[in-house]
């Protein structure tokens, strides 16, 4: 995500300048849990994160595996700026509904591939 080159024109269509971007990529690791793992590992976050009533109201999707930029949504002991090493991850959506949708509508929960550890994330509100 982000990364390609970008072209900037005047109003007139002179040219005004161009810029290239690409990011880093960690190696992809050897092994890479299932996905269903990652489901399951993002269920058990949730259930942390929410009351039991609001947990009702939010429901998972099918993990992605994708380049993330680590980040600090869940874990604001981290470095505020994401990280500029993208690693892959399973990227875990959940949506919520009723009362809870008032105050946060989606997530996105980051996971390692290879460990399920949390990467972070990022929130609609």
């Amino acid at each position: 995500p982000d990364d390609g080159t970008w072209v900037r024109l005047w109003a007139d269509g002179a040219f005004h300048a161009a810029a290239e971007s690409r990011s880093v990529l960690a190696s992809r690791p050897p092994a890479i849990r299932p996905a269903g793992d990652a489901l399951d590992r993002a269920k058990a976050l949730l259930d942390g994160w929410f009351s039991a009533d609001a947990r009702r109201d939010v429901a998972s999707g099918e993990p992605v595996l994708a380049w993330v930029a680590p980040n600090d949504m869940f874990e604001p002991e981290r470095p505020d700026a994401p990280d500029a090493t993208r690693r892959l991850a399973w990227i875990v959506a959940a949506t919520a509904t009723g009362p809870t949708a008032e105050r946060i509508r989606a997530l996105e929960v980051y996971l390692d591939a290879a460990d399920l550890s949390l990467l972070g994330g990022d929130a609609l509100r």
